[in-house]
């Protein structure tokens, strides 16, 4: 069974226990710019590929560092079956727009697919409409087009893009980020 908890505390141990930290992708989405005197124009679109995009992460003391203390403030999640924990995601709030930013999502290897990081997402709403933020924002890379769809079949939009974001000494150059929201009723 699985059970969504606040989380308590992520290690880097943990992170290395989800297994496989990326994600493989047979599509992406090109970034096209146009500018006119009027008029800018920034267009997404979705290409298949020939041979599939592969990312993987590479997670350090630094980022466990941060994310214990995003942690503290309580809004973060796990999801654990049988006291293991086979997903987070964590967030912090923006207070000067009201909106709850979820900085790490992932869900274990051997349990992705499963619906897992929907349950985290619904709770991360629930949590959400109940301190009366108004919006859950995030980002992805343009290269990582399950994410994409996992955000938007769980009722986020695509919000922005933001093509510097990444640097180019570490990122390939196809890799922009999008910005993703999902605006609170009510």
């Amino acid at each position: 069974m699985i059970t969504i908890k606040t989380l308590k505390e992520f290690t880097l141990a943990d992170q290395h226990s989800f297994g496989f930290s990326g994600y493989h992708a047979h599509e992406i989405y090109q970034l096209s710019r146009t500018q006119h005197e009027n008029e800018f124009t920034i267009k997404l679109t979705r290409v298949k590929l020939e041979q599939p995009y592969i990312k993987r992460w590479t997670y350090t003391q630094e980022d466990t560092d941060h994310y214990a203390e995003l942690i503290t403030e309580k809004l973060s999640l796990g999801a654990f079956e049988n006291d293991r924990l086979i997903g987070v995601a964590i967030a912090q709030k923006r207070a000067w727009n009201n909106s709850l930013w979820v900085d790490y999502i992932e869900v274990a290897d051997s349990h992705r697919k499963m619906g897992i990081g929907t349950l985290l997402l619904n709770r991360m709403t629930l949590t959400a409409t109940e301190q009366k933020i108004r919006l859950i924002e995030l980002e992805t890379q343009s290269t990582n087009t399950p994410a994409i769809d996992f955000y938007l079949k769980n009722g986020f939009e695509i919000c922005g893009v933001h093509s510097f974001l990444y640097d180019p000494e570490t990122v390939p150059e196809q890799e922009k980020a999008i910005l993703l929201g999902k605006l609170m009723d009510g």
